[in-house]
């Protein structure tokens, strides 16, 4: 599991993120893993209706980045980035996914392009620093 705040990997019986600090408290992560699966599959049911929809293919790739399956998270931002191109976030989560999936140069490609699509956004700058690119 990933901490809900910075994104990185935690253990289910941790009380606070070693990364960032957070306090976590095991009984919150237990609900909050119930809870991205459950928003998992609401997306899920609203993109077999419209598969065309970036949000919901967004939302979707974030309930699998927070629960961990950067694979499924990696597939949901591609299918952002195919619909809406020009929108930074795709390629910043994406790079996150790709990264948790040792993916590094791959991530740091995408992280550059979301860099380039929104050069004042310090968080695309600090993914940038922090994939070493």
């Amino acid at each position: 599991m990933d901490c809900p705040a910075c994104a990185k990997p935690i253990s289910d019986e941790d009380r606070f993120c070693k990364h960032c600090g957070k306090r976590l408290g095991v009984p919150a992560l237990r609900a909050l893993s119930g809870a991205v699966e459950e928003m998992e599959r609401e997306y899920r049911q609203g993109l077999a209706d419209k598969p065309d929809n970036p949000d919901a293919h967004y939302n979707v790739g974030l309930a699998n980045l927070y629960s961990g399956n950067y694979e499924a998270a990696a597939e949901a931002f591609r299918a952002v980035i195919d619909l809406l191109p020009e929108e930074p976030s795709g390629y910043e989560k994406l790079a996150i996914a790709l990264a948790k999936l040792d993916r590094r140069e791959e991530a740091l490609r995408h992280a550059h392009q979301a860099c380039r699509l929104s050069p004042e956004s310090e968080a695309m700058r600090r993914l940038l620093r922090s994939l070493g690119g």
